[in-house]
This record gives C-alpha cells, sequence and structure tokens, in this order.
C-alpha cells in the first residue's frame, strides 16, 4: 500500500513528466481516462496584452505515440467551436516530457464546476441534483448533441465523469 505522502509526490512527478508549454504550466491533475490524462494549466504571464488564452484552461495530455482520440477530438472541437453548450478548444501544442518523449497536449476551456458525477453527489445532501437542474443541465446536454449530430458527429463516451 502506498501512503499519503508517496502518492503526493508520485503526483507532482507524474505532472511534471509531461513538462511545460511556451505560454503556460501544468498544474495539478483533475481527471484520467482511457485517453490521456486532464490537467489544470495556468498562464506563465497571465497579464500578456498578447495571450488569447484564458489564465486558467485544463490541458488533456497524452504521449504522441497514443493520442489519435485527443487529436480526433481536436479536429471534432475545432469543427463545432463557437457553440454555448460544447466545451471551447483553445489550440494544441506538443511539449517533451522528461523521460524524452513528446507529449501531444489539447487547450480546452475549464470547466470550474466539476463533472455532473460530482455535483449529482454534492447536491442536496448527496441526494442529487433537483428537478430544475436537471431539466438545465439535460436541455443543455441535449443541445449540444443536437448541434455535433447535426453536422455529423456522434458523441460515444457520454457519460456523468465526462460531462462538466
Amino acid at each position: 500500500m502506498v501512503g499519503k505522502s508517496e502518492n503526493s509526490v508520485q503526483q507532482i512527478r507524474s505532472v511534471n513528466e509531461y513538462g511545460d508549454g511556451v505560454s503556460w504550466f501544468r498544474g495539478s491533475i483533475i481527471g484520467k481516462g482511457g485517453f490521456g490524462c486532464v490537467y489544470l494549466a495556468n498562464l506563465k504571464n497571465p497579464k500578456s496584452k498578447y495571450s488569447f488564452f484564458p489564465a486558467l484552461m485544463a490541458v488533456k495530455s497524452a504521449e504522441v505515440s497514443i493520442s489519435g482520440s485527443i487529436q480526433k477530438e481536436r479536429e471534432v472541437l475545432s469543427n463545432v467551436h463557437g457553440f454555448p453548450d460544447i466545451i471551447k478548444c483553445f489550440g494544441e501544442e506538443t511539449t517533451m516530457g522528461h523521460n524524452g518523449a513528446m507529449v501531444y497536449n489539447l487547450l480546452l476551456e475549464y470547466g470550474s464546476g466539476g463533472t455532473l458525477t460530482g455535483r449529482i453527489k454534492k447536491y442536496n445532501g448527496g441526494d442529487g441534483l433537483s428537478k430544475f437542474e436537471v431539466k438545465v443541465i439535460a436541455r443543455s446536454i441535449l443541445r449540444g448533441l443536437c448541434h455535433i449530430h447535426g453536422i455529423g458527429y456522434v458523441h460515444y463516451d457520454l457519460k456523468p465523469d465526462t460531462n462538466q
């Protein structure tokens, strides 16, 4: 069994293994899935008038050799950009990991509300969302799905853990 302090060291080590971007640095891990890991990212110089990134982003990362799914996600997001119910993509960047591997990074809007799973567990003392909240969230998800379906895409990984 790994102790708490040992886990913290491993998490810090894994964050730093993928390296930082040109204008942003990698923060703590906020999600992990079959296609990569998601980290918080902060701008190195948030007051720069030349930066078109927000001060806080989410960065989805995977080694280039296994990043095909994330690269496809970038393609889809670039085709659906500007729709209010779909997360914004700010671009992509390749970094060098400390092990020498190239890392593909997708720069995304940070959904500060957390995942739908987290919201369900948190609200009403763990009893779930109110009917009103369910309606608002369901409408938003359905609008986004209708939009992407209308241009020929199908979302095949829709679940509360991946919805913000």
